[in-house]
């Protein structure tokens, strides 16, 4: 009789109307962690972070320390001294003195009273007892007002700008320093997704492995199968559930990279984003010379090392 005709197999699905491969273990359910979340909390709690903040305070510090340098000072100063009490005494007695200078001579007394010494000029010389006063408290004041008039003329205009550069130096630098923790965050939670379905597949690989070694067993007491067949099968049971245990390893220091991001405890997460479904790919056009061009221009740390090596003219500044 004519063979019937060899039936054809189904052709393959085109690429886009394929169903996507389902792995349970990475299915999406409610509650469970995604990429946000971790990202998020890993900037929520990042120390370098705190850092960056630190130096836009530093920063803004010396952009006031620079202000302050040139408004005019004013110094005020007081002080008191208290002097020893000396004595100053001359003695008993009295001094004589005369009111004009010359030889002295007698007269009549103006009361015309007998004789009186009298100067050169006649007029009767006297003689009086006096006291040389002591100021024991000394208090003085001082005020002085300083103008830094040069440095007005040849420093503050580039000193002040180029605190204010080092001030947006340091904003641009915790923009990147953000963008890198989000980024590396999302990074960790994916080579975590990817450790799960690692640990997926290998138990899959084992429980594979088993139902060969099974059948193997059945096959060796039916006499088709030998004992090297069942060796070399057992063989492959235990690699598969080595390579089970490595993956396992690899999930668990994933979870605690996690913990570690977050500072939350280590526990089973449960995915909560669906990364199993059709993704959104970015279109693979344009040169390579544009896109290097589009990240000098918008990468933040390029620009936090432009405004700190660059002059700090403000045309140069525009230009650079």
């Amino acid at each position: 009789p004519p063979r019937p005709p060899r039936q054809q197999p189904p052709a393959d699905p085109p690429a886009d109307t394929a169903a996507p491969l389902r792995v349970d273990a990475l299915e999406a359910s409610s509650g469970g962690l995604t990429a946000d979340e971790v990202a998020k909390k890993a900037v929520e709690h990042a120390p370098s972070l705190l850092s960056a903040d630190a130096d836009i305070a530093l920063a803004s510090a010396r952009v006031d320390q620079t202000v302050a340098s040139y408004v005019p000072t004013v110094t005020l100063s007081a002080g008191y001294t208290r002097l020893s009490d000396v004595d100053v005494t001359f003695g008993s007695g009295a001094l004589v003195g005369a009111a004009n200078a010359g030889l002295l001579s007698t007269a009549a007394c103006p009361d015309g009273a007998g004789q009186c010494v009298v100067d050169s000029a006649g007029a009767p010389v006297g003689a009086a007892t006096f006291d040389i006063p002591q100021i024991l408290n000394q208090y003085s004041l001082q005020a002085k007002l300083s103008v830094p008039i040069s440095d007005y003329v040849l420093r503050m205009m580039r000193g002040l700008e180029a605190a204010k550069q080092s001030r947006e130096a340091a904003e641009f630098a915790k923009e990147a320093e953000l963008r890198k923790v989000d980024v590396d965050a999302r990074v960790a939670y994916y080579n975590w997704l990817r450790t799960v379905a690692q640990v997926a597949a290998t138990k899959d690989a084992v429980a594979t492995a088993g139902a060969r070694l099974k059948d193997a067993n059945v096959g060796m007491r039916a006499g088709v199968m030998t004992t090297a067949d069942i060796k070399r099968i057992e063989a492959l049971v235990a690699n598969a559930r080595t390579t089970q245990v490595e993956a396992e390893a690899y999930e668990e220091v994933a979870r605690e990279q996690l913990a570690i991001l977050m500072e939350e405890p280590v526990k089973q997460w449960a995915v909560g984003e669906d990364v199993m479904g059709p993704g959104e790919h970015p279109s693979a056009g344009g040169k390579l010379k544009e896109a290097v061009d589009e990240a000098l221009r918008n990468r933040a740390e390029l620009r936090s090392l432009c405004l700190l090596y660059t002059s700090p003219s403000p045309r140069d500044r525009q230009k650079s």
